[in-house]
């Protein structure tokens, strides 16, 4: 018997062993698998390009977003040269002032630090807070019923001369200023143009395109300088019917100033409807009154930009997460 139990016990102890002994070799083996260097010449799907004239300025484009400590110096070079050549004054309509130095505080130190100028513009003066009221804004520019055009009024009295381009959003989005600037710096500033996530309207002005004021609307200068010239007389710049972004497009096609494209070379959105986790869930939005024309037959996480600018709607405390996914994290062995 007690031959039995000592074979028994060995066996168990052989066992033990050998399976510990299996494991650590697993386990090296696997080390090994993720240590290997990849094929020469294979590149993951993730970062491949299309073969066409301006590779360079599609890679950069691509790699604003930090892919990885590779392109780290490249990407904060590329960034501090397009941020003294693309001037960019941004402003901010919030409806609600519930928080607001806070909010602001956030949306500075995520994204807004990066603009040239900010602006804030809420409804009412006051004056501990750090914007600008409309109501005083009235009595200083030609009158409009449209929030939005007053405010570029504004901008255009005491501000012409601060940019070459003038980014405005109602509520708190993120926008990715090297991406947006990257952008930009093949566009002309004095040509009569606008930007924006293309949306069209359905029942109140049939057929008008026009661009989401929540994921950001991206006014040139030349534009600007027309609103603030020929936009003061006509009806339909100063009397307000429609949800702002209606209006405005009214307005700029009233005064010559045409609505640009922002997707890119694959028609992938670069400004979105809505924040980026929304977007990423495959959610879409069924509007009534007006019709998304950059929506697609792809599901929306696959319809985003690689140069993606801008997400609206986006819940200011989510900011910071933004940020830190955005710029500060670090995949090993991204390329």
């Amino acid at each position: 018997m007690r031959a039995i139990r000592r074979r028994s016990l060995m066996h168990f102890l052989c066992g033990m062993i050998a399976g510990i002994s299996l494991g650590i070799v697993g386990v090296c083996l696997v080390e090994m698998e993720d240590a290997a260097d990849p094929v020469p010449g294979s590149m993951p799907v993730d970062t491949m390009i299309p073969r066409d004239n301006t590779p360079r300025k599609e890679h950069l484009s691509r790699n604003l977003l930090n892919r990885g400590p590779e392109f780290a110096e490249a990407n904060d070079t590329v960034s501090r040269q397009l941020e003294g050549k693309i001037r960019v004054l941004c402003w901010l309509y919030l409806r609600r002032t519930q928080k607001l130095e806070k909010r602001l505080n956030i949306t500075k130190n995520s994204w807004a630090n990066k603009c040239t100028k900010l602006l804030v513009f809420i409804n009412n003066h006051n004056d501990s807070l750090p914007a600008v009221g409309l109501d005083m804004v009235a009595k200083l520019v030609p009158p409009s019923d449209s929030p939005m055009i007053s405010a570029y009024r504004y901008v255009y009295k005491h501000h012409y001369n601060d940019a070459d381009w003038f980014f405005s959003a109602e509520q708190l989005p993120f926008v990715i200023m090297e991406n947006l600037r990257h952008f930009l710096s093949e566009k002309d500033p004095d040509e009569p143009v606008y930007y924006g996530h293309r949306m069209k309207s359905v029942t109140d002005v049939p057929g008008l395109v026009f661009a989401d004021r929540c994921a950001g609307v991206i006014l040139s200068r030349k534009g600007l300088h027309l609103l603030g010239t020929k936009g003061s007389s006509p009806p339909v710049c100063n009397k307000f019917e429609y949800q702002s972004g209606l209006q405005f497009a009214k307005c700029m096609l009233e005064i010559g100033v045409r609505y640009g494209e922002t997707r890119d070379t694959e028609g992938k959105s670069r400004m979105l409807l809505m924040d980026i986790g929304v977007m990423m869930s495959d959610y879409r939005s069924t509007p009534t009154t007006t019709v998304d024309e950059e929506e697609t037959d792809m599901k929306p996480s696959q319809s985003i930009s690689n140069s993606l600018i801008s997400f609206g709607r986006s819940y200011y405390l989510k900011n910071s997460g933004h940020h830190f996914f955005i710029y500060d994290l670090i995949k090993v062995g991204a390329r």
